[in-house]
Order: structure tokens, then sequence, then C-alpha cells
């Protein structure tokens, strides 16, 4: 679990997240655009790094396009969850960064369910799990 959380939190608070005019918006378009997210990736180490552990999960290329899609889904329910306040929002993923345990309880049943699917798979490809079935 921590792997998938630890990614969300490292793309979600990058540079960029304090730097967009709607960071929140941008941070989900970047999560759900492949195009996007590659020129982040190019651009933002910490974006580079968390491409870098998506990426040592061992997943298929579609699997990579689930772990960003549940992550932007995630990050959506927080920044609604915050009231669409990206000064809240940051403060949440910040203290969700020093606490992912935590972060599971915000979770919706479908996104334990894909978390748990995902598990699945890195094991079976002797990797890490997300999170125990």
């Amino acid at each position: 679990m921590r792997s998938l959380f630890t990614f969300l939190f490292l793309v979600a608070t990058s540079s960029a997240l304090q730097s967009w005019a709607d960071p929140i918006e941008e941070t989900s378009a970047l999560l759900r655009d492949p195009s996007a997210r590659q020129e982040a990736i190019r651009q933002d180490p910490e974006a580079k790094k968390a491409d870098t552990r998506v990426k040592q999960l061992g997943l298929s290329p579609g699997g990579e396009a689930r772990v960003y899609g549940l992550s932007a889904g995630i990050f959506e329910n927080l920044a609604k969850e915050d009231g669409g306040d990206a000064e809240k929002l940051t403060q949440t993923v910040n203290e969700l960064v020093r606490n992912p345990a935590s972060l599971e309880q915000k979770l919706s049943p479908e996104q334990r369910k894909e978390i748990e699917s995902l598990s699945k798979e890195i094991e079976n490809q002797g990797k890490t799990p997300l999170m125990a079935p």
C-alpha cells in the first residue's frame, strides 16, 4: 500500500502543485493524461522519482495506467473532502505523507478493491504488495 500512496503524494505535492493556477485541476489532469504526465516526469525530479517507483512495481503499461487512474481518483476525493481549497488539500496531503496508513480510511470500497487487485498482480510478479488481502 505504501508504494502506491507514496507515489500519489510525491506527484501531488511536487513543486507543480504550489505553482499552477488551479493546482487541483492540473494535478488531476496530470495523473490522467499520459502526455502531460510524461512532460511532468521529464521536467520534475519528484515526478520522475514517483514514476520510477510505479515502474518498479513490475506492472504492465495497462497496470501502470490503472495506478495513475487510481491515484487521480484518490486525489480528487481528497480535493472534494477539502472543499477544493488547494492550501487545505496540501496540508491534508502533507499529513498523509507523514502517516500513509491513515489514507486507507479515506478510500472508497472500489478504490480498496482496485488496490487489492493491483496488489495481487504485483505479488504474482514477486514484488511487494500494495495492500494485504
